[in-house]
């Protein structure tokens, strides 16, 4: 089946590729604006909702060199050329994330993340 990298960059925002044979290869890179990043990156969360075909992506949401602004997105698609946000999870200091479907039926997802009430480059 196909694979997708979703990936830090030395930029403001993400890269991503997509394998069409299990991982072996990967097609070109592209970067993904809409993906906003601390300029440093950021570990970043993804899941995909098998029943809709959707993938869910959890990162930090800003350009600066905090981390902050956890943000919630989803790609109506599984090679994720297009993301949309859909909830601000966290809008102060928040950091890396993990994403996971609560029940088998993928109906609720669980975010565990990391907060801080101070601002800091990495926490």
């Amino acid at each position: 089946g196909d694979v997708l990298v979703n990936a830090r960059a030395i930029l403001t925002h993400r890269i991503q590729a997509v394998s069409s044979d299990e991982g072996e290869t990967f097609g070109e890179s592209w970067a993904v604006p809409e993906l906003h990043e601390p300029w440093d990156g950021c570990e970043g969360s993804m899941v995909i909702n098998d029943a809709k075909d959707t993938l869910l992506f959890t990162i930090p949401n800003t350009q600066a060199i905090y981390r902050t602004n956890l943000t919630l997105w989803a790609s109506p698609d599984a090679d994720g050329k297009e993301w949309t946000a859909v909830k601000n999870v966290d809008p102060s200091n928040a950091g890396y994330s993990s994403l996971q479907f609560l029940h088998p039926d993928q109906s609720e997802i669980g975010i565990l993340w990391e907060q801080s009430d101070n601002a800091t480059v990495v926490m």
